[in-house]
């Protein structure tokens, strides 16, 4: 396969890839635009319908050979079994067999699995032939070194963006290049007072949490530095500062950016920040704060973003639209923060009410409050109270071990009413025709997993900043709008219910936005 594979495709014709073993044509998907094309781990109109460069057919048919490697150990292990009369060997290596022909067979499968787990040497390794039995120095101290898995980090980096590599290097994006430059617009950086000043500008989190601002510098040779751990998160996790200076990593390994420095918030928002010459990069700001929204899938590590993404994917290829149910799913927890001014419904129509449910008083932070008083000022309380009387809305709480308890009463008044359950599989969430991006301490960050899943998508007002893409969503279009009280969301519902054929194409609308605009 590997030669065949990689020269048979014209490239006239984009990926070959994707067509290769499959009932996909470049004919069909990429000139038709047959949005059914789109199903499927890592099959997407932005991967698909470009050729690749000569450096990505090479990391893909680097991957192929290590598959093949492995496969042809296995063959051999098995004829030296059923010469020995080994059954069981012969059938345990069997079933070590069976993935490794299915990936063979599914190129793109292959290149999605190796792409969620490039810290396993059975894939991106020279020298680990096989997986079972094991070798020696396919687990021991050898491929835990270091230089080993740096190694295997710049060509995890150099082969698992290609999308992305593709738009860098291409033409900018007009209709984003705007929603950026309006982002940018408040903004008045200045160099000096990001060095100087931003260092010191830091966030409660409540009790002894404390976000600092994290200086990031990106040099003339490529390399970037940042703050210490130490200074930018106290007492709690940094894993989301890890988690950008990995992004960085695979920016820098495909093109550097300039020399520049900027401001990170590692914790969880940004409701406080009063210097536009030093605005900060975040998870999420709110609309009055100088900041830029970063995904807030970097929280976790690229690898394991892929295999987020590929529950949305599959989602869309296992249930069709029409077997869904006419109902909205929601499950999660009693994250909303509390801030004693905030009234919900005044919120919804009045921006400076708004503001109120962020914005305190210096030095004061929104609580995880819930009890019988605030429970209905907070979005999520709303939504499953609704769903208590509402046959086509499915809302429930989840176990929280992380979170501050509700009020003893609150929590036995909701559990009473049915109010609380397990957690859904995506493979159960995708059983349903519409999903809600709720926010909880701050922005959703659900949105952009949903949108591949194929459901409508309601997305309630918000205080919250999202990242640039997602600003071009629009509504009707893309997603259906909801109030920040959701006094309108049984409306909404009903005449998604009434048009049906509205409804899937706003589905599928939301689907192809995020195949063009999110990977």
């Amino acid at each position: 396969m590997v030669g065949r594979l990689s020269h048979a495709a014209d490239p006239q014709e984009g990926n070959g890839l994707c067509w290769y073993n499959s009932n996909r044509t470049y004919l069909r998907c990429c000139i038709e635009a047959d949005l059914a094309c789109w199903q499927g781990i890592w099959v997407t109109e932005e991967l698909c319908c470009h050729s690749l460069t000569d450096q990505y057919q090479q990391c893909f048919d680097s991957i192929e050979q290590n598959v093949l490697v492995k496969l042809q150990k296995l063959r051999e292990l098995q004829l030296e079994a059923e010469a020995a009369e080994l059954e069981h060997h012969v059938s345990t290596i069997r079933e070590h067999m069976y993935p490794y022909e299915a990936l063979v067979a599914q190129p793109m499968a292959m290149w999605s699995y190796a792409c969620s787990v490039p810290d396993s040497p059975l894939l991106w390794s020279d020298f680990c032939d096989c997986c079972d039995p094991v070798e020696p120095y396919c687990e021991g101290e050898g491929f835990r070194s270091q230089e080993l898995q740096e190694h295997v980090w710049r060509l995890y980096a150099r082969c698992c963006f290609p999308v992305y590599a593709r738009k860098s290097w291409g033409p900018a994006d007009a209709d984003l290049q705007r929603t950026i430059e309006v982002a940018l617009q408040p903004m008045r950086p200045r160099t000096s007072i990001i060095q100087k000043d931003g260092p010191d500008l830091s966030w409660g989190m409540g009790g002894t949490q404390l976000a600092r601002g994290c200086l990031i510098s990106i040099h003339q040779n490529a390399t970037v530095t940042a703050c210490p751990e130490t200074h930018a998160c106290q007492d709690f996790d940094c894993s989301y500062l890890r988690a950008v200076l990995l992004a960085l990593q695979v920016i820098q390994a495909t093109r550097p950016l300039p020399v520049l420095d900027f401001l990170l918030n590692a914790g969880d928002e940004t409701v406080e920040n009063t210097l536009p010459e030093a605005p900060v990069f975040t998870r999420t700001g709110t609309r009055w704060t100088s900041t830029l929204a970063l995904p807030f899938e970097w929280q976790l590590h690229p690898a394991q973003c892929v295999r987020k993404l590929r529950e949305g994917m599959l989602a869309l290829e296992r249930s069709r639209w029409e077997e869904r149910s006419s109902a909205l799913i929601w499950r999660g927890t009693h994250s909303n923060l509390w801030a004693p001014d905030c009234k919900a419904a005044p919120a919804s129509r009045d921006e400076a009410m708004m503001a109120r449910c962020v914005t305190l008083p210096a030095g004061e932070l929104r609580e995880s409050v819930w009890n019988l008083s605030t429970w209905l000022q907070l979005p999520r309380g709303r939504l499953i109270w609704l769903s208590r009387f509402v046959p086509f809305i499915d809302a429930k709480f989840v176990e929280s071990r992380t979170l501050p308890p509700m009020s003893p009463d609150l929590e036995r008044f909701l559990r009473d009413e049915g109010l609380f359950a397990p957690w859904l599989s995506a493979a159960e969430v995708e059983q349903y025709k519409y999903q809600i991006a709720m926010e909880g301490n701050s922005a959703t960050d659900r949105l952009t997993w949903q949108l591949f899943m194929g459901s409508v998508v309601l997305i309630p007002d918000q205080p919250w900043q999202v990242m640039a893409p997602l600003n071009m969503l629009q509504p009707w279009i893309h997603f259906v709008p909801v109030s920040y009280d959701l006094s309108d969301l049984m409306d909404r519902l009903q005449w998604l219910i009434s048009h049906d054929a509205e409804a899937k194409v706003i589905a599928q609308n939301g689907v192809a936005f995020a195949h063009r605009g999110l990977p």
